[in-house]
């Protein structure tokens, strides 16, 4: 099975010079991860930044829709009722990050649908170094995440 490879912001940041010794795998950017780039992209980095948004064909960038929030939404409903405590812990910040996090989770989660129902031996998987909060919002999926350290063995 071939494999997607689908970079969390923390990751894309600290790893880009690395994205060549990625094997036996395609990037494909999540339009959530491209927005939070956008905002945190150190300035001489952008130029870069630019040239690879550029390279990667639209049918590699993921865009949550409609159903995608609604999921995300009732998946996080789900997690901050199961532990109230945490939801009434959780600043508004920490949720909204707990939000795109889990739109990111989404995003692989229809594409491994749609590669499933198309036949396709491809996976995708998010690689981030948040682990929790990605441990939170993939709960209750099959979504594989891996760290950057087992991507790039660094």
């Amino acid at each position: 099975m071939s494999r997607e490879w689908l970079f969390d912001t923390n990751v894309f940041l600290r790893y880009q010079e690395e994205f060549g010794r990625l094997r036996g795998g395609t990037l494909v950017l999540c339009s959530v991860v491209v927005q939070e780039l956008l905002v945190h992209v150190d300035p001489e980095k952008r130029a870069g930044f630019d040239r690879l948004l550029k390279r990667v064909p639209a049918g590699l960038i993921l865009t949550p829709g409609h159903e995608d929030w609604v999921a995300v939404g009732n998946r996080l409903r789900r997690l901050l009722t199961s532990y109230p405590q945490a939801g009434n812990r959780l600043s508004k910040p920490e949720v909204n990050l707990l939000v795109r996090d889990g739109l990111i989770t989404q995003c692989a989660i229809a594409r491994n649908r749609s590669h499933r129902v198309a036949g396709k031996p491809v996976e995708c998987i998010i690689v981030t170094d948040n682990i929790r909060d990605f441990e939170k919002v993939t709960h209750g999926t099959h979504q594989k995440f891996f760290s950057s350290q087992k991507v790039f063995g660094i």
